[in-house]
């Protein structure tokens, strides 16, 4: 009997998985000690195929509608996840796959008997990771309205500065007509 568990890693999923930005778009993150070479850089890792391994398990207890689900399935079809092993696949479908693979894997390396004092602990951890994902979905769909009401405040000014060019136009316009006239009335007969 181990000492501790043995945490999920995508790197289960072998070479013929391709994640492209997977984890960097299902937990994104601007802080440095989770950015690459940052030295709680491994921990998005883990909690990505946390996430993944569970995905099943919150699907069937939480329903399709759960944000963490949702936001996995989004995330699984932005970056167009593959594996050669599942060709006909949708990133859905893979995902699918993917969360046995993990799971299957994780029991290998967990036995029952040595997961069986952690379970608490565990739950807590996948309960901590789901409420830690909402928020930052949450924050999200924030920076996504923030974005939108950006591009609208852009587009009026750009509709505001078009309204003022043509303004412009005219007067420059009314000041050549104004200067031909002036010219005329000064020009003796």
């Amino acid at each position: 009997m181990r000492d501790r568990i043995t945490p999920p890693s995508l790197d289960w999923l072998g070479s013929e998985a391709t994640l492209g930005s997977f984890v960097e778009e299902l937990i994104p993150s601007n802080m440095p000690e989770f950015l690459p070479n940052g030295h709680l850089e491994p921990l998005r890792g883990i909690a990505a195929a946390s996430l993944v391994m569970h995905y099943q398990s919150m699907l069937r207890d939480f329903g399709p509608s759960n944000k963490v689900i949702t936001k996995l399935r989004h995330v699984s079809e932005k970056c167009g996840i593959v594996d050669s092993r599942f060709r006909d696949q949708t990133p859905t479908g893979v995902l699918n796959e993917w969360s046995h693979i993990l799971q299957r894997v994780f029991a290998q390396k967990n036995t029952v008997t040595e997961a069986a004092n952690d379970i608490p602990s565990i739950a807590s951890t996948v309960n901590r990771l789901s409420d830690v994902l909402g928020q930052v979905v949450s924050g999200v769909d924030a920076l996504h309205a923030s974005q939108d009401e950006t591009s609208r405040l852009v587009h009026g000014t750009l509709e505001t500065l078009v309204a003022m060019e043509k303004k412009v136009e005219e007067l420059q316009s009314d000041r050549r007509s104004l200067k031909r006239k002036l010219r005329v009335i000064r020009t003796p007969e």
